[in-house]
């Protein structure tokens, strides 16, 4: 019977024996199986990455050797295209900001633009043309501008008032003097924000896909 005991045990023993390592066997298979998961995901994401910067790097070297097949006289008539398409998309911009919109950024570029001057500079003789604007608005922005300032309204028959260019037709003003010269236009605002921010407000005004064509 003492015997029959002993080998149950031994028995018994020898089967949690059997058990622990195949638990430390299969706990060495999973961690080894997690292991190689990682370096293949590691080692896809990397493939992936290079794949793309491949890709980026072939578009753009193909880009760029079409664009040197493309005849000049062909890529000047689609600058000049997005050119006119990016003016006249800034000028319905500027068309559709309400009025008074409009003139508080006259009124901030007249500010700046004269600034360091002080009233008695303009005091003397000083003429104001205007153009895109009513008499009536010019002196409500003098007024406010240099209430002190003894400025005279160009009359509309003597000036046109001055020239901005490709947006002559938004608010401006010119106060001239003997000594000094202040002109503020919208169309100064506008020409600056294109010349400082093109691509962004080419992509902005006239879309990723018309900038990239």
């Amino acid at each position: 019977m003492e015997e029959l005991q002993s080998s149950e045990v031994l028995d018994r023993e020898i089967l949690e024996d059997a058990r622990k390592k195949a638990d430390r066997v299969l706990r060495a298979a999973d961690q080894a199986a997690a292991a190689a998961a990682a370096a293949w995901k590691a080692k896809g994401d990397a493939d992936i990455a290079a794949l793309g910067k491949s890709y980026a790097a072939r578009s753009a070297s193909f880009r760029s050797e079409t664009m040197a097949r493309v005849p000049l006289d062909v890529r000047r008539e689609r600058s000049a295209r997005s050119e006119r398409l990016l003016t006249e998309r800034m000028s319905s911009w500027l068309s559709s900001l309400p009025r008074r919109k409009l003139l508080s950024l006259l009124e901030r570029k007249l500010v700046l633009a004269a600034g360091i001057l002080a009233n008695e500079a303009l005091a003397e003789g000083a003429v104001v043309s205007f153009s895109g604007m009513d008499e009536g608005e010019a002196r409500a922005l003098l007024d406010r501008f240099l209430p002190d300032a003894d400025l005279r309204l160009a009359d509309a028959a003597d000036s046109s008032g001055p020239a901005f260019g490709r947006f002559d037709a938004f608010p401006a003003l010119r106060i001239q003097s003997a000594d000094v010269v202040i002109r503020a236009s919208v169309a100064d605002i506008a020409e600056e924000a294109l010349s400082e921010q093109r691509a962004e407000l080419a992509a902005a005004l006239l879309g990723q896909e018309v900038v990239d064509d």
